[in-house]
């Protein structure tokens, strides 16, 4: 199923699984359990042209998916997408247009397991997406700044390289550029990585707005030539 671009720019608006257009091969019709979509607002993983981004996910089939997404996508593109409790898919795009893309599943998913709960167990699967980055950041942390380096960027949180080891849960504040100053505490250290939580989330849109400046997103690597 290729889910199609809606008449106009609005949101679909449906409660559940709902019947809504979509392509119909020649001479054959889909039968009720291909037709099913499920209108969601979930935060998902996307991979086009080697480079990751935050993508929306709005509509969802066996087969299909849309998305919402800041990068520029072109028809026919090949895209990989993470789903949470999903592995990887890849897929085709179908159409793209004003910031939304329709895409095509290379293989059929099971849309209960996607919508599922995650156990307590496996909560690291069920954490907000996360994009690399390679960016010069100022971390603040009882009254003394330190230089660091941003290694990828979520809704939740980040992972940074530091010089300095830091106690647990410290609380710190991380300035970032392209973003607004963000309190965020400390919850793992695995050598220099160092994982940190927001305290205020960031939203959709500022992560979104964020990614595609690649000059700043990957400013460290362009440091580096």
């Amino acid at each position: 199923m290729i889910v199609l671009p809606p008449e106009t720019s609005s949101p679909v608006h449906a409660t559940g699984a709902s019947r809504l257009p979509h392509a119909e091969p020649a001479g054959g019709t889909f039968g009720r359990r291909e037709t099913r979509l499920m209108t969601i607002l979930l935060v998902a993983r996307l991979e086009a042209a080697g480079i990751d981004h935050v993508c929306r996910v709005r509509n969802l089939s066996q087969t299909g998916m849309m998305i919402e997404c800041s990068t520029v996508l072109a028809e026919d593109d090949r895209v990989r997408v993470e789903l949470r409790n999903l592995q990887a898919v890849d897929a085709r795009v179908a159409w793209a247009r004003d910031g939304r893309a329709g895409l095509q599943l290379d293989g059929p998913i099971v849309i209960d397991a996607v919508l599922s709960t995650v156990p307590d167990t496996s909560a690291i699967i069920a954490r907000t997406p996360r994009i690399a980055a390679n960016c010069p950041t100022v971390l603040w942390h009882l009254g003394t700044l330190s230089a660091s380096v941003l290694c990828d960027l979520s809704q939740s949180g980040c992972r940074i390289l530091i010089a300095s080891p830091l106690p647990r849960d410290s609380e710190v504040r991380i300035t970032i550029p392209g973003l607004s100053p963000r309190r965020a505490r400390m919850r793992w250290s695995n050598g220099e990585s160092v994982g940190f939580a927001f305290l205020e989330m960031l939203s959709f849109a500022e992560v979104s707005a964020w990614q595609t400046d690649r000059s700043v997103r990957f400013a460290s690597d362009r440091a580096e030539i």
